[in-house]
């Protein structure tokens, strides 16, 4: 993980579990929830923003999406 990479996640990790437990109410599933969104983050950074406001948000909204991802029925 490069530098930025792993600041990213030191500022956010602790944020987006809150935000996911807040959702889901476990918090194993929120920890898989928050890396989830930062895999997201890392495998599209090239069409995400630099700026900070992208970079949350996108994070945060991965949270939403990969929980509406595994709710989904097989």
């Amino acid at each position: 993980m490069n530098d930025f990479a792993a600041d990213l996640f030191k500022r956010y990790y602790k944020g987006l579990c809150y935000f996911a437990w807040k959702l889901v109410g476990d918090s194993e599933l929120a920890e898989d929830l928050a890396q989830d969104a930062f895999i997201a983050y890392l495998q599209r950074k090239e069409n995400v923003s630099e700026d900070e406001n992208s970079i949350r948000s996108f994070l945060y909204t991965a949270v939403i999406v990969c929980d509406r991802k595994r709710c989904q029925p097989v």
